[in-house]
């Protein structure tokens, strides 16, 4: 499905500055300057061109500014409730989330004693049996006595599952790992970033006797114009 683009009516005067504006474009898609002459004549342009911009972004700026400042007036009204409501979505949350802790460290415990609970019946029982092969051997049977101990190598603890916390629909719980800087002098390099405003400003006082250590310093030229 293609993008519908809303296109607003311009006012003729801007449709037609506009439109010069791209003529003044259209004269500088192929630039090649060989003479002075030709250097004065393209400067023309450029002062056109930054006149013409200065214009069509004041003129869209008359249209704008009073969508912009509506805007900003309905974002004001709703912006105290919306965040109330953040608010309330993360208080809700965090009081779940730390009630299911409580239940997981609970079921955890219960699960535990559950588990003992299951070793220490199964270790009866296997006592049990090996006291039934001792006496099957004192009475002569070793064949009965070999299969009681077979039947105690074969007790294992009986799993216990301890019942799981039900959650409301429409919950769902998942996992985020995030991170908590201990000591910023362990990082490894690779997980640093190079502050490159701080060496724009450094470089712009310095200039030419800016120097630091994996960093080359450019001086790139650069060309101002004023509009008419």
């Amino acid at each position: 499905m293609k993008e519908m683009k809303t296109m607003c009516n311009l006012p003729a005067k801007i449709t037609a500055q506009i439109e010069a504006a791209e003529m003044d474009c259209d004269l500088t898609v192929s630039i090649h300057i060989e003479t002075q002459e030709h250097v004065e004549d393209v400067a023309k342009i450029l002062r056109s061109i930054k006149s013409r911009a200065k214009e069509l972004d004041e003129a869209r700026k008359e249209i704008t500014k009073p969508i912009d400042e509506e805007k900003a007036a309905v974002m004001a009204q709703f912006k105290p409730i919306l965040e109330r409501l953040a608010t309330a979505e993360k208080a809700i949350k965090a009081a779940i989330i730390d009630y299911e802790k409580r239940c997981a460290e609970e079921r955890e415990r219960l699960q535990k004693i559950a588990d003992e609970q299951a070793q220490r019946e199964a270790d009866a029982k296997r006592v049990a049996m090996i006291a039934d092969a001792e006496m099957a051997v004192e009475q002569g049977k070793p064949e009965l006595a070999e299969a009681y101990l077979n039947k105690a190598e074969a007790v294992k603890p009986m799993p216990v599952n301890v019942t799981k916390q039900l959650r409301p629909s429409g919950l769902s719980m998942g996992t985020r790992w995030t991170f908590e800087i201990v000591n910023d002098a362990l990082i490894p390099r690779e997980f640093l970033i190079v502050d490159e405003q701080r060496l724009q400003r450094y470089v712009n006082a310095m200039k030419e006797s800016a120097n630091v250590p994996g960093v080359k310093f450019v001086a790139v030229q650069s060309l101002s114009a004023k509009a008419y």
